[in-house]
């Protein structure tokens, strides 16, 4: 079956014009290195693909060391056995000094993985903010009070029962898992009452006692937090794209332009916690994402694939030079991709052929990506390999109105809408 399986993949990447790779190393309880390398690409019938996710290796990493010399020389070989050493335009990484240095040595273009970042920018957001680390440093302590006390827990639950309350259990905070101080407050928050009911109890004593301002401070920190959450579960998906991901880090807190940040001041202006002791934490966070995405418009693949996005195009950007540099590349490949193309024009049309980009519920929509459908789905005795042309076509796809995203999450804590 093993044997099935790699010959029908292998037939696919042999399919596949472009591939893009994820990839990430994990120690296992046994303490085995152990690493992960996942394609993705679209396969299917011509002008009619799906994006395809295949897992190539999950193998123990036999080498001593995690060097950038093992790490790229493990990659390379991974990419020889597949065939794909060619095709391969992206790789998806955390940000590990070693895995980073390795692909800065290699020919791929690296990525930092966007949910990683995240986490990276909470945790510098809450070590650095002092109130913060004496209220999780609390929490934990509250926590424990229920998950080493068969009593407490007990006495907790017919609270909750008392109070009608969801019964669910305390949530300790793990550093290694992500998102767990978010957790962790959100289920002590969401059991205040049955909290503070059980600490007026004679015959109880829990660790710590929460006075006001902890949960003034623990609602804030929360509503804050969240952003970042629902940012993470939501690059996380295997259909999330570069465009979503750049984009998702403007919309978050600020604006990537070399000028003023325009939304950085909505985050800090808008924010309404007094008295939380929590305006360090959003200045923190923010200093802390500029830092890690440093004048993220000039980069050329996240600038080419928010710009080919129909939700996003150059709406977001503030850095006029960035799009013309991200235009005249995008030209470039339209150009390549055309002449290449053009020899099979002659070849039948693919009935039923859809495209996923098409204005949904729109059966006049005659924009850009229409055209493309029916240019590729018929007979076409000659092709404009021009970059004129291109750049026609380009200019009149940009002149559209961007179609309207999936759904829009507002967080009317900071007053600031996030799209998602």
């Amino acid at each position: 079956m093993y044997s099935e399986v790699h010959q029908n993949v292998k037939e696919e990447l042999h399919l596949a014009r472009y591939v893009a790779i994820t990839t990430d190393m994990w120690t296992s309880i046994a303490n085995e290195d152990y690493m992960a390398v996942t394609a993705h690409f679209y396969s299917g019938a011509k002008y009619a693909l799906k994006m395809t996710h295949r897992c190539l290796e999950v193998v123990p990493f036999t080498e001593v060391s995690h060097t950038a010399v093992n790490l790229k020389s493990f990659l390379l070989k991974v990419f020889s056995d597949w065939s794909i050493s060619s095709k391969v335009v992206a790789i998806i990484r955390d940000n590990g000094a070693d895995i980073t240095a390795a692909l800065n040595r290699s020919q791929f273009e690296a990525i930092s993985c966007v949910a990683h970042t995240l986490q990276l920018v909470i945790k510098d957001g809450l070590m650095n903010n002092k109130k913060i680390t004496t209220l999780l440093k609390k929490t934990k302590k509250l926590v424990g009070s229920f998950k080493h006390s068969a009593k407490n827990s007990k006495l907790l639950k017919s609270c909750q029962t008392q109070l009608r309350l969801p019964q669910h259990r305390m949530i300790q905070d793990e550093p290694t898992r992500w998102n767990s101080s978010l957790h962790m407050l959100r289920r002590v928050i969401e059991q205040k009452e049955a909290i503070i009911l059980v600490s007026s109890k004679s015959d109880i004593k829990l660790s710590v006692d929460m006075v006001s301002d902890d949960w003034m401070t623990m609602q804030y920190a929360v509503s804050i937090l969240e952003i970042f959450e629902q940012a993470t579960l939501q690059v996380s998906k295997s259909s999330s794209t570069v465009s979503e991901e750049r984009d998702r880090m403007i919309f978050i807190s600020f604006s990537s332009g070399d000028s003023t940040y325009t939304y950085n001041k909505n985050v800090v202006e808008n924010s309404n916690c007094q008295g939380s002791g929590l305006q360090g934490l959003k200045n923190d966070l923010i200093s802390s994402l500029k830092l890690r995405y440093p004048n993220v418009e000039a980069n050329l693949t996240y600038a080419c694939a928010t710009i080919l996005d129909p939700g996003f195009k150059a709406t977001p950007f503030q850095n006029s030079d960035a799009i013309e540099a991200a235009k005249v590349k995008i030209i470039k490949e339209m150009v390549a991709l055309t002449q290449t193309d053009s020899t099979s024009r002659n070849e039948p049309a693919v009935e039923n052929a859809t495209s996923t980009l098409e204005s949904p519920g729109d059966k006049s929509y005659k924009g850009l990506w229409s055209h493309y459908k029916d240019y590729f789905c018929k007979s076409v005795d000659k092709v404009d390999c021009s970059a004129s042309s291109c750049e026609n076509e380009l200019l009149q796809y940009l002149g559209e109105k961007t179609l309207i995203p999936k759904t829009v999450k507002k967080f009317p804590i900071i007053g600031l809408t996030v799209s998602f």
